[in-house]
């Protein structure tokens, strides 16, 4: 699914240098202050903020089986950002976390509500949370650095996605891998 190759072939996430011929560098222009975003959990108990600063890695659309039965719903949009990007403001004693397996996605979320808030991947940096947990504000203004890229694993979506809205490409796998 979505969770382990987005991560595995991201170079720009994973600073991984390949042996390619130098060219000139250009500097680049400074970015302004990072923009930071907040949500929270159904109940409030857990906060969390976000910022766009590095960019996140991969925002989506997720349509496999073990993310639709995890959110209970047909699809769900998610935001792998660096893990720097992302802090729990508040409540972090309520934070509870499952996984399948040692291998396998940590799914993170509140003990009191059950929202989930944000995923974890082993061995890898980074987090994946949640838009529709961001505050009403942002969600109707979603910043285009968390808008969907794409439909992740749409070979097992249960929606008609020849009529959902939009034009975003249709993946059966994390389009940066090399299978």
């Amino acid at each position: 699914g979505l969770l382990a190759g987005l991560y595995a072939t991201s170079k720009k996430f994973f600073s991984v240098a390949e042996a390619q011929p130098q060219q000139e560098q250009h500097p680049s222009p400074q970015p302004s202050t990072p923009t930071s975003y907040s949500g929270h959990c159904f109940c409030g108990r857990v906060t969390f903020s976000v910022t766009t600063s590095p960019p996140p890695v991969i925002a989506a659309y997720c349509h496999c089986e073990s993310c639709r039965r995890a959110h209970a719903a047909p699809l769900y949009q998610v935001v792998y950002v660096p893990k720097e990007c992302f802090t729990i403001t508040s409540g972090e004693e309520s934070v509870r976390r499952f996984s399948r397996t040692s291998t396998s996605i940590t799914r993170c979320f509140c003990g009191i509500c059950g929202s989930r808030v944000y995923n974890e991947l082993p061995n890898r940096p980074g987090v994946g949370f949640f838009p529709a947990l961001l505050d009403d504000k942002t969600q109707h203004h979603l910043p285009k650095e968390f808008r969907p890229a794409y439909h992740h694993q749409a070979c097992e979506a249960v929606l008609d996605l020849e009529h959902f809205p939009g034009d975003l490409p249709h993946a059966n796998r994390h389009p940066y891998t090399r299978q």
